[in-house]
């Protein structure tokens, strides 16, 4: 695939995404059960604690007081997953959408969850606040690369790629 058809296909991919959960989440303002959000989180779409199950993260987890999700998106899902098996941790979203984190905010506003929302590049965030025994977890649809190269210049915690990991728009693009 030429680079070009690459990155179109990626950004389509994304855009597809952004769709579907603005839709859902469209949906549930209309008919004033925006709590819904947090109370019916799918399965399939539990991807911090499907790495964690993936990589055998759970002894890590246990001693883990902070997770991070970079690219949290409007609706972090996955951290209100995260929040509703494992209460006694502190939860953290970083978005560089400010429109992306208002909309997550409002949503999380209306749960009993301790998520904080973050607007800031992951490229330039300074992530000294998460030791060694904290986790973070990089959004499929983040770019990597420098994210990790910026997590390990300001902090000692740990890190993955979360699932379903970074190639799966290709997947979705190759199989239509």
């Amino acid at each position: 695939m030429k680079s070009e058809k690459y990155t179109k296909a990626r950004g389509q991919w994304k855009q597809d995404q952004i769709d579907s959960e603005l839709h859902r989440i469209k949906k549930h303002f209309e008919r004033g059960d925006i709590e819904n959000l947090y109370r019916y989180i799918y399965v399939r779409h539990s991807w911090i604690y499907k790495t964690i199950l993936d990589h055998k993260l759970k002894s890590k987890l246990k001693i883990a007081k902070k997770i991070l999700l970079v690219g949290s998106g409007m609706y972090p899902y996955s951290l209100l997953d995260m929040y509703k098996r494992f209460p006694d941790k502190s939860y953290y979203g970083l978005e560089i959408s400010e429109s992306f984190c208002k909309l997550a905010r409002k949503i999380i506003d209306k749960t009993p969850t301790n998520v904080k929302i973050i607007n800031a590049d992951a490229f330039e965030f300074d992530y000294s606040d998460f030791g060694i025994d904290d986790m973070i977890f990089i959004s499929c649809d983040v770019e990597s690369e420098k994210t990790i190269e910026q997590i390990v210049k300001t902090s000692e915690a740990q890190f993955w790629v979360c699932a379903p990991y970074e190639k799966v728009w290709m997947f979705n693009l190759l199989s239509k």
